[in-house]
């Protein structure tokens, strides 16, 4: 027998997040802003599910995957750890508001501050 689930409007965020210049290139105060504008949006839209990218937040170095400049990729990999976020924590805490706030569910990729990201989520 199939269960019947009632219809739902799900957002899907196609975005990236805020980077600055070298050599600090993560914003993660200015990406959770803009995480938080999202939600609010499409929220006013009448999503109840709001999905955000892998490693939304902080971002994802895409630029210094050139193994062969070393201290280059050293020094990007440095501020990532530093800009990652910790489980539970500040940036973890607004995200949780932000949905209690908009009465939604959100998925959204981060950047744990270990070995692996994480795919996070949070409801009303």
């Amino acid at each position: 027998m199939v269960k019947e689930y009632p219809a739902f409007k799900a957002a899907a965020v196609q975005a990236g997040p805020v980077y600055r210049d070298r050599p600090d290139y993560f914003d993660t105060e200015a990406t959770l802003e803009k995480a938080v504008g999202f939600i609010e949006d499409a929220a006013k839209e009448g999503a109840r599910l709001i999905v955000f990218p892998e490693t939304f937040l902080p971002g994802y170095p895409y630029w210094s995957l050139d193994l062969d400049n070393g201290p280059e990729w050293a020094v990007t990999w440095r501020e990532y750890l530093k800009h990652s976020v910790e489980v539970p924590g500040e940036e973890t805490e607004l995200l949780c508001e932000a949905a209690k706030k908009s009465n939604t569910y959100l998925v959204l990729g981060i950047n744990e501050r270990g070995l692996w990201d994480k795919n996070i989520s949070f409801h009303d």
